[in-house]
C-alpha cells in the first residue's frame, strides 16, 4: 500500500464541505462550469489567491469570512481551492484590476470558473514510457506518481490549473474510454502522440480516500508554486 501524500491537508474550510460519493466518471460532464457569487462585504473575503496568470485569481486557500460563509449556505455552489475568480461586479481585466475592484466596493458579485476535465495532448518517443504510475478504478486510472515523461513536460509548458496532478483520473484515451484494463490497453496501443482526457479531482476529494491501492505503470509492469496572497477587507474609511 501507498500512503497518501503528506502535504495535501485540508483546511477548515474543506473539512466542513459536503463531500460527494465515489461515483464513475460522468464523460457528458462540461469541461468547466461558472457561476457567480454575491454578497455585502460586511466582512473579510477570507481567502488566498495566486496571480499567475494576467486575467483572472485563482483560489489557493479558503478562512474563515464570507466566502466559507456563502460556502455554508449555498453548498451546491461552494467555491473550492482551483477555482478562478474571472470577473468582479461584471468587469474583466488583469488580476490587479480585480484585486482592487474586491477591496475597493460594499457589494461584491464574484464570476467562479471551475475545471472539471482536462483535455492534454502528449508527444513521447515510439513505446516509450509515460512517467506515471496509476491505480485502476472501474472507469478510470488515478494518477499515483508523476515522474519524468511527456506528462511532466507539459506540466512545465502550462498554467498551474491546466497541470496533470497526482490526484486526477484518466477517463479518456484517444477518444477511448471504458474500464480500466481498456484504457491501460489504449496507452499502450498508442503512437508518439496521445490524447488523453483526465477527470479534475478536487483535493479535499482525494484526501478523505485514505490508503491507495498498489501502483501501476499504463506503458509497463506494476511498480512499487507560486506564492498566494489574501485579498479583500471590509472597506476602510
Amino acid at each position: 500500500l501507498i500512503e497518501p501524500d503528506g502535504d495535501q491537508q485540508r483546511s477548515e474550510q474543506e473539512k466542513q464541505l459536503p463531500l460527494p460519493e465515489p461515483r464513475s466518471p460522468n464523460e457528458d460532464e462540461p469541461d468547466t462550469v461558472e457561476w457567480e457569487v454575491s454578497f455585502k462585504k460586511d466582512d473579510e473575503l477570507g481567502i488566498d489567491v495566486l496571480q499567475n496568470d494576467t486575467n483572472d485569481l485563482r483560489v489557493n486557500k479558503i478562512k474563515a469570512g464570507l466566502i466559507s460563509r456563502w460556502n455554508r449556505e449555498n453548498p451546491g455552489k461552494a467555491v473550492r481551492p482551483g477555482d478562478r475568480i474571472f470577473s468582479v461586479n461584471d468587469k474583466r481585466g488583469n488580476s490587479e484590476e480585480l484585486v482592487s475592484i474586491i477591496r475597493s466596493c460594499e457589494e461584491l458579485k464574484l464570476g467562479i470558473r471551475r475545471i472539471q476535465r482536462l483535455r492534454v495532448e502528449i508527444t513521447r518517443e515510439e513505446g516509450a514510457a509515460l512517467g506515471i504510475d496509476v491505480s485502476a478504478s472501474s472507469r478510470c486510472l488515478r494518477i499515483l506518481q508523476i515522474r519524468d515523461g511527456p506528462f511532466n513536460d507539459w506540466n512545465r509548458r502550462v498554467s498551474s490549473d491546466l497541470q496533470v496532478l497526482t490526484h486526477h483520473e484518466i477517463i479518456e484515451v484517444n477518444g477511448i474510454s471504458g474500464t480500466s484494463d481498456e484504457l491501460l490497453q489504449a496507452v499502450r496501443s498508442a503512437g508518439t502522440t496521445i490524447n488523453v482526457r483526465l477527470r479534475v479531482v478536487p483535493r479535499f476529494e482525494h484526501a478523505r480516500g485514505g490508503l491507495r491501492p498498489r501502483a501501476r505503470s499504463p506503458s509497463g509492469s506494476p511498480t512499487s508554486s507560486h506564492s498566494s496572497r489574501a485579498v479583500g477587507g471590509s472597506p476602510t474609511s
